[in-house]
């Protein structure tokens, strides 16, 4: 199979067949491919409208999700089922011209992943993308223009090595890049919704920023926790202690008795308790890391 399109799909009855067939004229070129569709619970006609053209077109596999669990879920759901050597991820409202599928199919064959550079953006979601494209510049220190974007090409590899879960796929790149991957990019322009309301609000671009924070963490140390909760730890307990050894020191040369600065005594005390839990948790950390790593056929790297 040269290549699987996965198209996640939420109430969009009215974009699915102009969708559908600007994706079959752009595919003809193609000896193998497929169209996943991923109906992730809508409740309007989109399920119907996809189950006909299925009937109709053994190259549409067609998923119904019986709970609207999220774009990332339903992407998830596509990929288990796919079989391309390449795919590529697009929205079902429209807004992701067709037109690019060849320019990513292309740069796959130098790349493992290609990410969308979105060179229009439209209202609230412009100022987020920009500012969260920012953050991730600023926390990864990667050169990427525009990694967050739903258009997104990807290996077989990827996808077998690269797990998606919460709304990480919109991270697929930096995830790739932390195992070695090698990421490109390719400039598209965001069409206008030609039906529909969107789906993004300012909660979502908020829990992408929660998200941001959780890559983060899971890249720098997924594989051992107990450096971040360990440092934390030695900064708390470090503290505490000074607090509580300056008192005890002021205790035996000046008399001054450690109930005249009870505040600085609690402090002293809950920051050398914090302290302690800290580093604690942190090798509970490591212990559950190793002993998932050790049982997991999965590997924790990638060989050239």
């Amino acid at each position: 199979m040269e290549l699987s399109i996965i198209i996640p799909i939420h109430n969009e009855e009215k974009n699915i067949i102009p969708l559908y067939n600007e994706l079959k004229k752009i595919t003809k070129p193609l000896k193998t491919y497929e169209f996943i569709f991923i109906d992730d619970c809508s409740t309007d006609n989109s399920y119907d409208i996809l189950l006909n053209l299925s009937k109709k077109d053994s190259k549409l596999k067609l998923l119904k999700l019986k709970s609207n669990y999220g774009q990332s879920i339903a992407i998830k759901a596509g990929l288990d089922i796919s079989k391309g050597d390449k795919i590529i991820t697009l929205d079902g409202d429209g807004q992701h011209n067709p037109k690019y599928i060849p320019s990513f199919f292309k740069k796959l064959n130098d790349y493992d992943v290609v990410c969308n550079i979105r060179m229009n953006k439209y209202g609230i979601k412009r100022i987020i993308s920009g500012f969260g494209n920012f953050l991730i510049r600023l926390f990864f220190r990667v050169k990427l223009k525009d990694s967050i974007g739903g258009m997104k090409g990807f290996t077989k590899q990827v996808k077998e090595n690269i797990y998606l879960y919460g709304n990480m796929h919109r991270y697929l790149p930096l995830l790739a890049l932390w195992k070695g991957f090698k990421v490109g990019e390719q400039k598209i322009f965001i069409r206008k919704r030609k039906s529909g309301k969107s789906k993004y609000t300012l909660f979502k671009g908020l829990k992408g920023f929660i998200d941001l924070l959780t890559i983060k963490f899971f890249v720098s140390y997924s594989t051992r926790p107990s450096y971040i909760f360990g440092s934390f730890g030695l900064i708390s307990l470090g503290i505490g202690s000074i607090s509580l050894i300056y008192l005890i020191i002021r205790k035996l040369f000046s008399g001054i008795g450690i109930a005249n600065n009870l505040p600085l005594f609690l402090i002293g005390i809950l920051l050398t308790l914090i302290g302690f839990n800290f580093i604690f948790f942190g090798l509970i950390g490591d212990m559950i890391s190793y002993n998932q790593l050790s049982k997991s056929e999965k590997k924790s790297y990638l060989l050239d």
